[in-house]
């Protein structure tokens, strides 16, 4: 098309070449309900974890003859299996890129035009929703946030010339994505959150928290777990000064809000629990009011307007003439028989609507289309920071790219490979692989060739690392999976010997573990003071937190490693709701 309005052969005008999609992580996960959450909601029987399947996607294009990283994606897919309100959800956690993109100010000649670079991400982003919709995914969520002054998603240290979008910005790019993918018949409907659960509705029919997607990093789960204890205190405040004053005619305030609470979705209406949950709604409801378009609901499957539920292997009701804005009103068959029970006076939501019945094939369950790949560097988007952040590994630059993306796939091919340059701890120099020497005695102490030769040390020193020479090409695939495996038994091994009681275990190894156990819980030196034995242990005990999903884990340390790491993302996402909040109350005094 391109070609055509300016008429010349198509092999002569500028194309995207050597671009290359790749999943580099792929690992399962539980999101652990947060506790005032989930002890607010106990009663509901609401879920205390939510298993899903963590990825992260990168785009490479070969610039010059050299792999340059452009886009980095952060997903979470919660299956079939997982609990609701998450069953079939998708949510796009992070997104990120930098400006090397060839060809360059190139626009498109499709419909809605643009540039080519926006149009490529663009279709590689309607690509996963056709991927994950024929996998049997019923929707998808986005939060439309861009990152704030000095903040990075993934990719370190953007180039200058690089505009940060605002928000409505960043909302439209996506909004033209998903209205392509509605065209071509891969999304469904879309709406937000707000809308779809009825926030702005504050005395009838709102939805109950329990009903909102509980995503890992999301807005929502966060600001729930900060405005949980204020509602608690106001509601403890309340119910003294309230106390003896419900006597004859007066109607306590619980009986209020039974009869205000509408379609008694909550369960226990009237309790503290149902008073809890509605104004938590509420609240919800006025904070995001002026920002509601940023939470996109995307619907893969048709959904009943009613009670919210995806239609499959069922039938649909759904009205013949679409509303102006291009909605399609539908109803499953149980909601549909609720409402033509009514009599004709009561029916409020079938009125004046032609709905016509179409029969909905089952969705799949839900399946993992590959092996678990686990990448200590990907595992989550702060640890890909930090790794580029100690090394210096920046986008700032074509050149800079082009050598970040090279060590970003040298230590995705050499997983075993140090992630941080030692340096040398009498001249500050960094050392090459190979190159220097370890004390075995003292704590993370590396000297390089000449200053062990010319100041020498105290202690014996070992040579550090392996030579580039002596690494060859990198690991093989063959490589990759057997020391995964090897790495699978040591940790089955880690958790056998925690729960052994045999004196005299039938495997050797257990017994080596026992002692490693015995002299980390004795040795007065510990990891920091230069411990080898404890150094071991403690890296044994890190590895498998980190791939630990069980709640009640008998390995030492194990919960204290996961609630630390916890902690640590709990302040990243609460800085990031910060910084949206404080942005949102600037666009509102705006208006």
């Amino acid at each position: 098309e391109r070609a055509r309005a300016v008429g010349k052969p198509v092999d002569e005008m500028p194309a995207a070449e050597g671009l290359t999609i790749r999943v580099v992580s792929s690992v399962d996960k539980k999101l652990e309900t947060k506790p005032g959450f989930r002890d607010a909601f106990k009663d509901q029987n609401y879920p205390s974890e939510f298993p899903y399947r963590s990825k992260v996607l990168l785009l490479f294009q070969k610039i010059e003859g050299v792999d340059v990283c452009l886009l980095g994606i952060y997903v979470q897919e919660y299956g079939s299996d997982c609990p609701a309100p998450n069953t079939r959800r998708v949510y796009l956690s992070y997104l990120d890129s930098v400006k090397y993109f060839r060809p360059s100010g190139v626009l498109v000649a499709a419909e809605g035009g643009g540039a080519l670079r926006t149009y490529c991400y663009h279709q590689i982003l309607i690509g996963y929703l056709q991927y994950i919709k024929q996998r049997g995914f019923a929707s998808c969520f986005i939060w439309a946030c861009p990152p704030f002054q000095g903040e990075d998603y993934i990719l370190y240290c953007h180039p200058k010339e690089q505009k940060t979008p605002k928000s409505d910005k960043l909302r439209e790019w996506y909004l033209k994505m998903l209205r392509q993918a509605q065209k071509e018949g891969i999304v469904v409907s879309l709406g937000n959150l707000h809308d779809e659960f009825k926030l702005g509705n504050q005395n009838h029919d709102i939805a109950s928290a329990t009903e909102l997607p509980y995503f890992d990093g999301d807005y929502f789960p966060g600001v729930a777990e900060d405005w949980i204890p204020g509602i608690l205190k106001e509601q403890a405040e309340a119910a003294k000064r309230n106390k003896g004053k419900a006597k004859g005619g007066v109607v306590a305030t619980s009986s209020v809000s039974a009869r205000k609470s509408g379609k008694g979705k909550r369960l226990g209406a009237g309790t503290p629990e149902a008073e809890l949950d509605t104004e938590l709604m509420k609240k919800l409801g006025t904070t995001i009011a002026n920002m509601r378009h940023d939470f996109i609901m995307v619907h893969l499957a048709h959904q009943c307007a009613q009670c919210r539920k995806v239609i499959a292997d069922d039938n649909r009701w759904y009205d013949s003439a679409p509303t102006t804005s291009g909605q399609v009103f539908e109803l499953c068959q149980e909601c549909y028989d609720v409402e033509s029970a009514l009599p004709a006076h009561e029916k409020t939501v079938t009125k004046g609507r032609d709905l016509v019945c179409e029969r909905v094939e089952e969705l799949p369950d839900v399946k993992e289309d590959g092996e678990a790949m686990e990448s200590e560097f990907f595992d989550t988007r702060q640890a890909f920071l930090s790794l580029c952040q100690g090394n210096h590994f920046q986008f700032d630059s074509l050149r800079r790219a082009k050598h970040t993306t090279m060590m970003v796939l040298y230590h995705l091919n050499n997983p075993s490979e140090p992630a941080f340059v030692a340096t040398c701890n009498v001249c500050q120099r960094e050392l090459e692989p190979g190159k220097g020497w370890r004390c075995e005695t003292c704590a993370d102490f590396d000297m390089c060739e000449e200053c062990k030769n010319t100041v020498g040390h105290e202690h014996a020193l070992r040579r550090g690392g392996a030579n580039r020479g002596d690494r060859g090409a990198g690991m093989t695939e063959e490589d990759r999976r057997d020391r995964a495996a090897q790495i699978q038994r040591t940790m089955e091994l880690l958790v056998h010997a925690t729960t052994c009681r045999a004196q005299n275990c039938g495997s050797p190894n257990c017994t080596k573990v026992k002692h490693l156990f015995r002299h980390a819980t004795a040795c007065p030196v510990k990891a920091g003071g230069g411990c080898q034995l404890c150094r071991k242990m403690w890296t044994l005990l890190q590895v498998h937190s980190k791939g630990c999903t069980e709640t009640d884990c008998p390995v030492p340390r194990c919960r204290d490693l996961k609630e630390y790491r916890r902690r640590a993302q709990d302040q990243v996402e609460e800085r990031r709701r910060e910084q949206y909040r404080a942005y949102m109350a600037a666009q509102a005094g705006q208006r």
